[in-house]
Protein backbone atom coordinates (compact mmCIF):
# COMPACT_ATOMS: atom_id res chain seq x y z
CA UNK A 1 0.00 0.00 0.00
CA UNK A 2 0.81 3.26 -1.13
CA UNK A 3 1.86 5.68 2.04
CA UNK A 4 -0.22 8.54 3.05
CA UNK A 5 1.66 11.89 1.81
CA UNK A 6 2.68 14.15 5.05
CA UNK A 7 1.58 17.47 3.77
CA UNK A 8 -1.67 15.85 3.21
CA UNK A 9 -2.34 14.53 6.43
CA UNK A 10 -0.74 17.86 7.80
CA UNK A 11 -3.21 19.72 6.29
CA UNK A 12 -6.09 17.59 7.06
CA UNK A 13 -5.30 18.02 10.91
CA UNK A 14 -5.28 21.65 10.93
CA UNK A 15 -7.31 22.60 7.90
CA UNK A 16 -10.67 23.03 10.35
CA UNK A 17 -8.25 25.04 13.28
CA UNK A 18 -8.48 28.57 14.59
CA UNK A 19 -4.99 28.48 15.88
CA UNK A 20 -2.70 30.48 13.32
CA UNK A 21 0.37 29.18 14.44
CA UNK A 22 -0.46 25.61 12.85
CA UNK A 23 -0.90 27.27 9.65
CA UNK A 24 2.42 29.26 10.03
CA UNK A 25 4.20 25.84 10.95
CA UNK A 26 2.32 24.62 7.58
CA UNK A 27 4.59 27.36 5.74
CA UNK A 28 7.41 27.18 7.29
CA UNK A 29 7.52 23.27 6.74
CA UNK A 30 6.43 23.05 2.94
CA UNK A 31 7.54 26.39 1.55
CA UNK A 32 6.58 24.52 -2.09
CA UNK A 33 3.25 22.76 -0.58
CA UNK A 34 0.04 22.63 -2.43
CA UNK A 35 -1.73 24.55 0.23
CA UNK A 36 0.89 27.28 0.75
CA UNK A 37 -1.15 29.57 -0.06
CA UNK A 38 -4.44 28.71 1.11
CA UNK A 39 -2.75 28.53 4.78
CA UNK A 40 -1.05 31.99 4.20
CA UNK A 41 -4.73 33.54 3.36
CA UNK A 42 -6.48 30.99 6.67
CA UNK A 43 -3.67 32.53 9.17
CA UNK A 44 -3.88 36.48 7.86
CA UNK A 45 -7.79 35.69 8.47
CA UNK A 46 -7.80 33.85 12.07
CA UNK A 47 -4.76 36.79 12.87
CA UNK A 48 -7.54 39.18 11.83
CA UNK A 49 -10.06 37.56 13.86
CA UNK A 50 -8.51 37.74 16.81
CA UNK A 51 -7.52 41.34 16.44
CA UNK A 52 -10.93 41.99 15.79
CA UNK A 53 -12.27 40.15 19.17
CA UNK A 54 -9.40 41.85 21.06
CA UNK A 55 -9.50 45.68 20.27
CA UNK A 56 -7.51 46.79 23.14
CA UNK A 57 -5.06 44.88 21.58
CA UNK A 58 -1.89 46.49 19.38
CA UNK A 59 -2.83 45.08 15.75
CA UNK A 60 0.02 42.37 15.14
CA UNK A 61 2.86 43.38 12.71
CA UNK A 62 2.61 42.88 9.59
CA UNK A 63 5.91 40.98 9.43
CA UNK A 64 4.70 37.31 10.17
CA UNK A 65 3.63 35.77 12.78
CA UNK A 66 7.50 34.94 14.61
CA UNK A 67 7.14 38.93 14.30
CA UNK A 68 4.03 39.51 16.04
CA UNK A 69 5.52 36.82 18.84
CA UNK A 70 8.30 38.73 19.49
CA UNK A 71 6.29 41.63 19.60
CA UNK A 72 4.28 40.13 22.59
CA UNK A 73 7.44 38.98 23.94
CA UNK A 74 8.96 42.19 24.10
CA UNK A 75 5.50 43.41 25.46
CA UNK A 76 5.30 40.94 28.33
CA UNK A 77 9.28 41.15 29.11
CA UNK A 78 8.25 44.97 29.68
CA UNK A 79 5.02 43.81 31.68
CA UNK A 80 7.18 42.05 33.63
CA UNK A 81 10.04 44.64 33.72
CA UNK A 82 7.63 46.81 35.61
CA UNK A 83 5.97 45.05 38.07
CA UNK A 84 10.10 44.03 39.10
CA UNK A 85 10.65 47.61 39.41
CA UNK A 86 7.47 48.44 41.29
CA UNK A 87 8.42 45.24 43.61
CA UNK A 88 12.25 46.85 44.00
CA UNK A 89 10.51 50.02 44.87
CA UNK A 90 7.62 48.46 47.39
CA UNK A 91 10.58 46.50 48.53
CA UNK A 92 12.62 49.57 49.20
CA UNK A 93 9.69 51.33 50.27
CA UNK A 94 9.03 48.85 53.05
CA UNK A 95 13.02 48.70 54.13
CA UNK A 96 13.16 52.65 54.36
CA UNK A 97 9.55 52.43 56.62
CA UNK A 98 11.60 49.94 58.59
CA UNK A 99 14.71 51.45 59.13
CA UNK A 100 13.00 54.47 59.96
CA UNK A 101 11.44 52.61 62.56
CA UNK A 102 14.06 50.86 63.98
CA UNK A 103 15.47 54.70 63.97
CA UNK A 104 12.77 56.20 65.84
CA UNK A 105 12.84 52.96 68.37
CA UNK A 106 16.65 53.24 69.35
CA UNK A 107 15.93 56.64 69.68
CA UNK A 108 13.72 55.83 72.34
CA UNK A 109 15.57 53.59 74.09
CA UNK A 110 18.53 56.22 73.90
CA UNK A 111 15.96 58.45 75.95
CA UNK A 112 14.78 56.11 78.52
CA UNK A 113 18.50 54.86 79.09
CA UNK A 114 19.46 58.37 79.52
CA UNK A 115 16.45 59.11 81.60
CA UNK A 116 17.20 56.42 83.86
CA UNK A 117 20.83 56.92 83.95
CA UNK A 118 19.95 60.46 85.68
CA UNK A 119 17.57 58.99 87.99
CA UNK A 120 20.35 56.37 89.40
CA UNK A 121 22.78 58.91 89.70
CA UNK A 122 20.57 61.47 91.52
CA UNK A 123 19.76 58.69 93.65
CA UNK A 124 22.70 57.53 94.28
CA UNK A 125 24.28 60.60 94.79
CA UNK A 126 21.27 61.06 97.77
CA UNK A 127 22.23 58.06 98.77
CA UNK A 128 25.99 58.65 99.44
CA UNK A 129 24.89 62.11 100.94
CA UNK A 130 22.64 60.18 103.55
CA UNK A 131 26.09 57.79 104.63
CA UNK A 132 28.22 61.29 104.90
CA UNK A 133 25.85 62.24 107.30
CA UNK A 134 24.91 59.45 108.86
CA UNK A 135 29.27 58.74 109.54
CA UNK A 136 29.81 62.51 110.34
CA UNK A 137 26.51 61.73 113.06
CA UNK A 138 28.18 58.44 114.29
CA UNK A 139 31.69 60.47 114.69
CA UNK A 140 30.16 63.68 116.71
CA UNK A 141 28.61 61.35 118.97
CA UNK A 142 31.48 58.86 119.56
CA UNK A 143 33.26 62.70 119.94
CA UNK A 144 30.77 63.74 122.72
CA UNK A 145 30.65 60.01 123.79
CA UNK A 146 34.69 60.28 124.34
CA UNK A 147 34.23 64.02 125.50
CA UNK A 148 32.08 62.67 128.79
CA UNK A 149 34.52 59.88 129.29
CA UNK A 150 37.06 61.73 129.19
CA UNK A 151 35.47 64.38 131.85
CA UNK A 152 34.29 62.01 133.87
CA UNK A 153 37.97 60.07 134.13
CA UNK A 154 39.03 63.68 134.39
CA UNK A 155 37.02 64.08 137.90
CA UNK A 156 37.26 60.39 139.18
CA UNK A 157 41.31 61.61 139.07
CA UNK A 158 40.70 64.95 141.05
CA UNK A 159 38.65 63.22 143.19
CA UNK A 160 41.80 60.16 143.40
CA UNK A 161 44.16 63.16 143.84
CA UNK A 162 42.36 65.15 146.38
CA UNK A 163 41.82 61.72 148.37
CA UNK A 164 45.15 61.04 148.01
CA UNK A 165 46.35 64.12 148.81
CA UNK A 166 44.04 64.47 151.91
CA UNK A 167 45.70 60.73 153.12
CA UNK A 168 48.98 61.84 152.51
CA UNK A 169 48.68 65.38 154.52
CA UNK A 170 46.82 63.06 157.12
CA UNK A 171 49.74 60.56 156.89
CA UNK A 172 52.30 63.49 157.76
CA UNK A 173 50.01 65.14 160.51
CA UNK A 174 50.11 61.94 162.26
CA UNK A 175 53.64 61.21 161.59
CA UNK A 176 54.39 64.73 162.79
CA UNK A 177 52.48 64.06 166.23
CA UNK A 178 54.21 60.93 166.51
CA UNK A 179 57.66 62.65 166.11
CA UNK A 180 56.75 66.09 168.27
CA UNK A 181 55.71 63.13 170.60
CA UNK A 182 58.82 60.28 170.72
CA UNK A 183 61.42 63.90 170.47
CA UNK A 184 59.19 65.79 173.49
CA UNK A 185 59.52 62.50 175.43
CA UNK A 186 63.03 62.68 174.42
CA UNK A 187 63.69 66.70 175.59
CA UNK A 188 62.47 65.62 179.19
CA UNK A 189 65.62 64.45 179.56
CA UNK A 190 67.25 67.36 177.62
CA UNK A 191 65.53 70.59 178.28
CA UNK A 192 67.78 73.11 175.83
CA UNK A 193 66.82 70.37 172.89
CA UNK A 194 63.18 70.49 174.30
CA UNK A 195 63.21 74.20 174.05
CA UNK A 196 65.29 74.33 170.31
CA UNK A 197 62.12 71.64 168.99
CA UNK A 198 59.46 73.61 169.94
CA UNK A 199 59.07 76.04 167.55
CA UNK A 200 59.61 73.70 164.18
CA UNK A 201 57.26 71.37 165.55
CA UNK A 202 54.49 74.24 165.51
CA UNK A 203 55.59 75.58 162.63
CA UNK A 204 54.79 72.24 161.20
CA UNK A 205 51.89 71.47 162.63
Amino acid sequence: PQKPDKEIVFWQSIRDSSDPALFDAYIKKFPNGTFYELAIIKKDRLINQQQAASPQRKPVPQAGLSAWYDFQAIKDLSKIGQKIDAMLKKKKTGQIRELKERKQHLSNLKLRYEREAMVMSDRMRRQKELEIKMRADELRQSSDEYRHEYSRLEKRLMTVLKKETRKTVYALQQGLKIRFVVEKSQASFNPAAARDLTPSIIKAL
